[in-house]
């Protein structure tokens, strides 16, 4: 049996809340559903430890969905997780970028700008400059640059830029995704 169970939620279970543009919001890989549109910002960094990388992605993520009027929302669970035994000081010690280095992150993030006329190129600069400043190693560049050439080989269509745009109407109610 899995360590996890399903069940569903009735259908007046509280509002979506949306994020606002420029409020950055950690959120993990796991129970997420991403979006046609925010598929490009699946991918997790390798070169940090796994307990960090889904948190830094979603950063990432983030800052380019404002570039394409999109941003992040949150739901109700829909999982409950049964947690195997942890040890918390070994997890402790593999989330220490997170405590030391996250601030700096998200404060280069807010300043990071592109005038980059494609969401293709500001995604591949934004990694660049994650990496030039330390935050990831060059085999996460080279594995993003090599995502990018996967999505655009398989036909996806990255969103357009929608820079000063305001962001469309996300929905509110369970009954409206």
């Amino acid at each position: 049996s899995l360590p996890c169970t399903f069940k569903g939620l009735p259908e007046d279970y509280p509002e979506l809340m949306q994020i606002p543009p420029n409020i950055f919001v950690p959120y993990n890989a796991q129970a997420t559903v991403h979006l046609y549109e925010g598929f490009w910002g699946l991918l997790l960094p390798v070169t940090v430890h796994g307990r960090v990388s889904d948190i830094w992605r979603a950063y990432l993520t983030q800052k380019l969905l404002w570039d394409v009027g999109q941003s992040i929302s949150f739901a109700p669970a829909h999982v409950i997780h049964d947690r195997v035994a942890h040890d918390y000081l070994k997890d402790f010690q593999s989330e220490s970028d997170l405590y030391l280095k996250s601030t700096a992150l998200v404060n280069f993030l807010s300043s990071w700008s592109s005038d980059a006329p494609t969401l293709v190129e500001r995604l591949e600069q934004l990694w660049a400059a994650l990496y030039s400043r330390g935050f990831v190693e060059e085999a996460d560049l080279k594995l993003a640059q090599a995502w990018i050439r996967d999505l655009l080989s398989m036909g996806y269509k990255f969103p357009d830029l929608r820079v000063g745009e305001e962001n469309e109407s996300m929905p509110t109610k369970r009954s409206e995704l």
